[in-house]
């Protein structure tokens, strides 16, 4: 009879069973999968696109829209939706010369006005950075995104034509971010061939699901941003309201739940939500833009559902030089504030970072002094990006190689001439 295994001995003999065992497991994993996807630990660093607004940065808790992500902004017309879309585009190109961005326009409501505006549309459309493509067809949207896929003779499936995630995963074409407007006036493949007055909204909800399963994996793979804009009805049912609140929209609630980021964009509508190149406000027929209200519904990034405002400046005018974001600086103020980067002691505000304690009397100085040194409004904007809301803290108010040129070309035709 042999001596007893010591505590140890079996501790060890366990261990080295658990390695067998694990390196088994992984040799099987390679054997299903060649490519090893399955133990490819993806980068937890999500790039972004940035919003133009610190507020709505800061509130959907990442430095702007993500990036391999699907974000949803849904609310009523006049809201500033399309606007907050063409912001992000322009900053999704300015810093890549070689970017391009697509824009579905399903609504046929594009502009070059506005695109000429946000210095992102040139007089030849061929030069522009956006490519602008018309139609509502639900089919041919997809089609062009993620491919054509038919069936061979024996009923297996097979792609016989690329779409633009394929191009922008083979480096031949270089896209951050992909715009559809809207959801709502997209017609599904069942909508296509109904008689007149049978269109339901039931077909466009089965047909967005599916779609949208199928794409947000490819869009994670190219790491780029997709923006879906969507319409509002509304809710006229009392048990609808508290489970929905004041709107719903086209695509069913089913919709949600593929998005990253759902926001609501709705007016602010008092007196004061509306900017007039006159101060008084009693010029009404110089409207400069308007103060928004946006409700993060949904996040993967950070606490929901959190409200913020923003200021949309359309032009020139009132103290406003440019059009975009209008109180910049304020809105980044505020957000120091709450974090007490800035210290306010009744009228004064002092700065409280970087070992700076310089004074400031009302927060219009403050701002001043930030527009006029914009190299200290960046090193704040820096410091604030780094912040994350807490659940616990109020709402803040107050193209490439050359065999694809012709087949990226292609996909992208019909754009705006």
């Amino acid at each position: 009879m042999g001596r007893p295994k010591s505590d140890k001995t079996i501790e060890k003999e366990a261990k080295e069973e658990e390695n067998d065992a694990t390196i088994s497991a992984v040799e099987i994993f390679e054997e299903m999968d060649r490519n090893f996807a399955g133990f490819q630990m993806k980068s937890s660093q999500i790039q972004t696109i940035d919003s133009g607004s610190p507020a709505l940065n800061h509130a959907m808790g990442l430095s702007g829209y993500p990036r391999g992500r699907i974000t949803h902004i849904y609310g009523p017309e006049g809201a500033g939706k399309s606007f907050l879309a063409m912001i992000a585009v322009r900053n999704a190109l300015q810093d890549d010369p070689k970017a391009r961005a697509v824009w579905f326009d399903a609504e046929s409501s594009f502009t070059s006005e506005w695109a000429i505006k946000f210095g992102i549309w040139d007089a030849d459309p061929k030069k522009s950075k956006i490519r602008v493509i018309k139609g509502n067809k639900g089919a041919e949207i997809f089609e062009r995104l993620v491919g054509k896929i038919s069936k061979d003779g024996f009923g297996r499936p097979k792609k016989t034509k690329d779409g633009l995630v394929d191009y922008i995963k083979s480096g031949a074409l270089n896209c951050p971010i992909i715009v559809i407007d809207s959801l709502a006036d997209i017609i599904s493949p069942r909508e296509e061939t109904a008689p007149v007055g049978g269109l339901t909204y039931a077909g466009l909800a089965g047909f967005l699901s599916s779609e949208l399963k199928r794409l947000s994996a490819l869009l994670e793979e190219t790491n780029t941003a997709l923006i879906c804009i969507n319409q509002v009805r509304q809710n006229i049912d009392e048990t609808a309201q508290k489970r929905n609140g004041k709107y719903h929209f086209p695509g069913g609630e089913n919709l949600a739940h593929k998005m990253s980021i759902n926001l609501l964009c709705d007016k602010v509508y008092a007196k004061e939500g509306i900017i007039y190149t006159d101060p008084t406000g009693k010029d009404i027929n110089t409207i400069i833009g308007r103060k928004t209200s946006i409700t993060i519904k949904k996040s993967r990034f950070g606490p929901a559902p959190k409200t913020c405002q923003t200021t949309l400046i359309f032009t020139e005018g009132g103290g406003y030089d440019k059009i975009g974001i209008g109180d910049y600086e304020k809105e980044i103020i505020d957000i120091a504030i709450k974090f007490d980067l800035i210290k306010g002691g009744g009228a004064w505000c002092t700065l409280n970072y970087n070992g700076k304690e310089d004074k400031f009397n009302g927060k219009e100085r403050l701002c001043k002094f930030y527009k006029e040194n914009p190299d200290e409004l960046n090193i704040l904007h820096e410091i604030v990006k780094t912040l994350k809301p807490s659940p616990a803290m109020k709402n803040i108010e107050d193209i490439g190689e050359a065999n694809d040129e012709d087949a990226v070309e292609e996909l992208l035709e019909n754009s705006e001439e």
